[in-house]
């Protein structure tokens, strides 16, 4: 008779559910498996009793038999770790290190977070083999323990032997915690410049946008009539002797202008932060232009021949 502990302060119900399925495995190998349950404190114990039956002995000698009953309950516990106690392990690093944030802001840094160590959302397969990975570093722990040992206490066990994967989950959190502080400041910058808009007063109904595909552009008005040079010396002079880049450069001068309208013109496929940042801002201002006499000039001919349009 083979018998183990396995204690948890948390999330009982996955515990006792995913060692009833491991034991179901075992059942159908040949072996008499029988779980039960008890509390000491805050601390959930299961009790797993397993014992071979003749229709086990195809798994070797009794060792072999009781080191297959550990490998299944390791494989349990490793993916417990994972995909349970891994989203309270990051919400315990973003708690106890930035305890000046808000509950709902350390909410979106878990879920950024968690999106890290998968790799993001557009990468699902990488995602389920880095995940993949960290179960597997988890499992060898824990079948390594489960050698020697007959008591295994799931908090405990990642406080004092998985140091390297919370020490990697640390530096995914700091990772995390770096996007969302720069996603925030650029929300905030975009109000800012939304209120800079809303208190000018629009100098022309509606600006035409022309985009090349090297980021460089051209204002025009309706009639067709270039006012890029006005407003953006406008907009260099206001910057003084600090560097501006053309996407600040173009911002800077539409929101100078003001208009109450405004439509873009680039190619498909042609996107920049500049652009980004432009449609945040104006937001229902904003027209796309899906094919214009311009837009046709430039796609029946090669750029290279418009390229006074552009720059």
């Amino acid at each position: 008779m083979e018998t183990i502990h396995i204690g948890s302060a948390g999330h009982p119900d996955q515990v006792r559910q995913r060692l009833e399925f491991e034991a179901q495995f075992l059942r159908d190998e040949g072996f008499q498996v029988d779980i039960s349950e008890s509390t000491r404190g805050s601390v959930s114990f299961f009790r797993l009793d397993s014992r071979a039956t003749e229709a086990a002995v195809a798994f070797g000698s009794p060792e072999d038999q009781a080191s297959l009953v550990r490998q299944h309950l390791a494989n349990a516990i490793s993916d417990l770790i994972v995909n349970v106690w891994e989203e309270d392990l990051l919400l315990r690093l973003v708690s106890s290190e930035y305890r000046t944030l808000g509950e709902n802001d350390r909410a979106l840094i878990v879920t950024q977070a968690q999106a890290l160590l998968d790799g993001g959302p557009e990468r699902a397969e990488a995602g389920l083999l880095r995940k993949v990975g960290r179960k597997g570093h988890i499992l060898r722990e824990v079948a390594e323990y489960l050698e020697t040992e007959d008591l295994l206490v799931i908090e405990g066990f990642i406080n004092f032997r998985l140091q390297r994967y919370v020490d990697h989950l640390e530096t995914i959190v700091e990772q995390a915690v770096d996007e969302f502080m720069l996603q925030k400041e650029y929300r905030e910058f975009i109000l800012l410049l939304r209120h800079f808009l809303t208190a000018q007063e629009p100098r022309i109904e509606r600006v035409h946008v022309l985009v090349s595909p090297d980021g460089g552009f051209r204002l025009l008005d309706d009639e067709g009539t270039s006012i890029s040079d006005q407003y953006l010396e406008e907009s260099l002079s206001q910057a003084g002797q600090k560097e501006i880049n053309r996407d600040d450069l173009l911002i800077s001068a539409l929101i100078t202008i003001a208009p109450r309208r405004l439509k873009l013109h680039a190619l498909p496929g042609i996107d920049n932060d500049g652009l980004r940042t432009l449609r945040a801002v104006f937001a229902d201002r904003v027209t796309i232009c899906r094919g214009c006499e311009l837009c046709g000039l430039r796609v029946r001919r090669p750029y290279e021949e418009h390229e006074h349009l552009f720059h």
